[in-house]
């Protein structure tokens, strides 16, 4: 029997890692789940580990760190002491025990340190959007060139491609056949049906539904596009039941922003628009619900999967030359161009 360690910071990591969490429990495996961006795994209570690193590192790995700049000393120190308790962390995660990893990206220091830690016997890639369907052209240009990064690596700052290959290298994991196109290894498939049926009777109805992204962009660019695309959503429908679903990374690392968006959307649409809880999988409600999806500035991967299982329509609220508009997505590589 061989452990088991997942990294989950979205929806849709926990919707393709279900049916294996269940498959690992069903062989009698232990199963450690690392939670992050205030995501909860909230199934198969007393069998499975779940440490929640949101919690555990309030953010200490919010910044990248600055070299360039008078921060830089500090940036460094805070880094080092960052990491320091990251591995601490780990180390009591693992116990000495061997394992094998799930992750979204190698290009996360929360991932690097267990893919590369003695006692991983290998890894799996877990489908995640965008990254997961783009194909080895397009993939080349997330390669980080060495030589830029040649400081940051004498300092002890390791950058790592979202999707490096070593000899750990197992497969990947996915709710689709069309991810991971270059896989020569491993393909897991894990079929929706046995999440869905879970979560179903707990997810609530929208007929429209608004989604964020990190919320990087200049707040009075944020307030000017969601109110012009709620204002015309309420006109075109004036008894839709509206929800707003902001991103869990804006809410863990961003969260002055995110504090004062949620304010704006209550002060100004309070009774008419919900803000929809981040464990709320939206994934899932397009496949029960069918609402229609609004990407806010950036396409998110959420339209990726409502296109693949063909459950909503999905439009962009984009914004140029000081002008808001509403773009309808009718296609897979239309969304990969926006």
């Amino acid at each position: 029997m061989m452990n088991r360690i997942i990294y989950i910071h979205s929806n849709i990591l926990t919707i393709c890692c279900y049916q294996t969490v269940k498959e690992c429990l069903e062989r009698g495996e232990k199963v450690i789940i690392i939670t992050n961006r205030g995501c909860t795994f909230p199934f198969f209570e007393g069998r499975v580990m779940v440490y929640d690193f949101a919690k555990i590192f309030q953010g200490e790995d919010k910044d990248r760190l600055a070299l360039h700049n008078l921060k830089a000393l500090k940036d460094y120190l805070r880094y080092r002491k960052y990491l320091a308790h990251l591995h601490r962390v780990v180390k009591n995660i693992i116990s000495n025990e061997d394992f094998i990893f799930y992750m979204p990206s190698m290009a996360m220091v929360m991932t690097k340190v267990f893919a590369y830690h003695k006692n991983c016997k290998g890894y799996y890639y877990v489908d995640e959007g965008y990254l997961a369907y783009s194909s080895p052209e397009i993939l080349k240009r997330y390669i980080p060139d060495k030589k830029l990064y040649f400081l940051k690596t004498l300092l002890g700052i390791e950058v790592h491609y979202h999707l490096e290959i070593t000899p750990k290298f197992k497969g990947t994991v996915s709710i689709t056949k069309e991810a991971f196109s270059w896989n020569n290894k491993e393909r897991i498939v894990n079929p929706i049906d046995n999440y869905t049926n879970e979560v179903k009777g707990g997810i609530p109805f929208f007929n429209d539904v608004i989604i964020t992204d990190y919320l990087s962009q200049e707040y009075d660019v944020l307030t000017k596009c969601i109110d012009f695309a709620t204002d015309q959503i309420l006109q075109d429908s004036p008894n839709s039941k509206v929800g707003i679903k902001i991103h869990p990374h804006a809410i863990t690392y961003n969260k002055e922003k995110t504090i004062a968006f949620k304010r704006h959307i209550e002060e100004r649409y309070a009774g008419s628009v919900t803000l929809i809880p981040t464990d709320v999988s939206i994934e899932v409600m397009s496949l029960v619900h069918h609402p229609n999806l609004y990407s806010l500035l950036e396409v998110s991967s959420i339209i990726l999967y409502a296109l693949l299982f063909k459950s909503s329509k999905t439009a962009l609220i984009d914004f140029k030359d000081d002008v808001v508009t509403i773009r309808d997505i009718t296609s897979i590589e239309e969304s990969m161009q926006m």
